[in-house]
């Protein structure tokens, strides 16, 4: 009976060791839901734009997240340049509004793209798609990527000026100014006129 009983219990011992290893090997195997509509989105970024408004609509910021860090790295950066600019000039939804901005700003963390890069600080910037934050477009306005960029001094020179920023310093945002202006930046030059 003894030795009935160790059979049995190094059987049940296998079968759920066989279970733990089943479960972890399908675990890993099986994507996560940002994963499945990114690689399901199709190749276009226009047509991607309009299969993941549909996807995406009541994702909170969390999952906008997820998804945008998702695009970023199984995508190229073309098509996530072309995405973003979809999602910002067309359809009127804030999830695909809020999503560009993400995907920017995931841009720049991770592949340091200038083009995302910009387009994150700019909206963060303006709190036109996702909430205003200053601190956030001053780090990537000011970051090795953008630093030298005529249009991104511009803008941090923009943010300077604004009284609602805590940081704020008018010198500095005036020889900034003074860069883009003789880079050639129509609006630098026309704030310069302005501040005169």
């Amino acid at each position: 009976m003894t030795k009935r009983s160790n059979l049995f219990v190094i059987a049940v011992a296998g079968l759920v060791i066989a279970l733990i290893v089943t479960l972890g090997e399908w675990r890993l195997n099986k994507k996560n839901i940002w994963d499945e509509l990114t690689q399901d989105a199709p190749e276009k970024p226009g047509l991607a734009a309009i299969f993941l408004r549909e996807e995406i609509a009541g994702f909170s910021d969390a999952q906008l997240s997820n998804l945008a860090r998702s695009i970023i790295e199984t995508r190229d950066i073309e098509f996530s340049q072309k995405l973003t600019n979809a999602f910002i000039y067309s359809g009127k939804d804030k999830e695909s509004k809020k999503l560009a901005v993400l995907i920017a700003e995931q841009g720049f963390v991770r592949k340091n793209d200038l083009v995302l890069a910009n387009r994150a600080a700019l909206e963060y910037k303006m709190g036109r798609f996702i909430q205003k934050n200053y601190e956030k477009a001053t780090t990537i306005l000011t970051s090795p990527v953008l630093a030298q960029v005529p249009i991104s001094k511009f803008y941090l020179a923009e943010i300077l000026l604004d009284n609602s920023n805590p940081n704020n310093d008018p010198v500095a945002a005036r020889q900034l100014l003074n860069e883009s202006a003789a880079s050639g930046i129509e609006a630098a030059k026309k704030k310069l006129k302005e501040l005169m």
